[in-house]
């Protein structure tokens, strides 16, 4: 019991913690396929503005675990469509104001790698994501949950924070894998885009 407790104590002296909100800058996900010398189609939706914020404990300021929440779109998204018909070129592009992405809630592990100047260190974290929130389709409601599996999540980026100091700031790449299911409605159900959602983020941190 005594052993247990001790190292309960060293782990709580040597860990620390802190506290993120950031956001996503052009946060989005592109799509595409075709026939061969027919037509071809790339699609791009794009949102310009996410909303981070987590929570991260670490041990020895090397390597831990975080959970976040993110809502991964904050007003309208954008629509581009390009492609070609035939030889001819299609280039098409829409403000779309309903929600067009999932929110998420990420739980990761993470490891924070020494780049050589003391204030710097780099990042590369990777874990789960679970679709949060709600849209709507011709009026009808529908829950994120219903339109994409959890899936993968993943981010490398650098951290930059002195040793004095609490705040620090953070430069992430960040990447979800969107697996989406169908739900049904209409004549032959709704269908969502599916690849990876990537988006930079830029993170103000607390530690203590």
């Amino acid at each position: 019991m005594k052993k247990i407790s001790l190292l309960i104590i060293t782990l709580t002296t040597f860990a620390s913690a802190q506290l993120r909100v950031g956001i996503d800058l052009n946060g989005g996900l592109k799509g595409g396929g075709g026939f061969e010398g027919i037509a071809s189609v790339s699609l791009e939706q794009t949102s310009k503005l996410g909303i981070r914020v987590g929570y991260e404990k670490t041990l020895f300021g090397i390597a831990g675990v975080g959970a976040e929440y993110f809502m991964s779109q904050v007003g309208d998204a954008e629509m581009k469509i390009v492609g070609t018909f035939l030889g001819e070129k299609i280039s098409e592009s829409e403000t779309i104001s309903e929600k067009v992405f999932p929110n998420a809630l990420m739980g990761y592990g993470l490891v924070r790698i020494p780049l050589g100047v003391p204030f710097l260190r780099g990042i590369i974290r990777a874990g789960m994501w679970l679709p949060m929130g709600s849209g709507e389709i011709d009026d009808e409601s529908f829950k994120w949950i219903d339109a994409y599996d959890p899936a993968i999540t993943w981010g490398i980026g650098i951290r930059a924070k002195l040793p004095v100091m609490p705040i620090g700031a953070e430069l992430l790449y960040q990447s979800m894998t969107l697996s989406a299911t169908e739900i049904e409605g209409g004549e032959d159900g709704y269908s969502f885009l599916e690849g990876d959602f990537t988006s930079i983020s830029l993170v103000a941190t607390y530690s203590f």
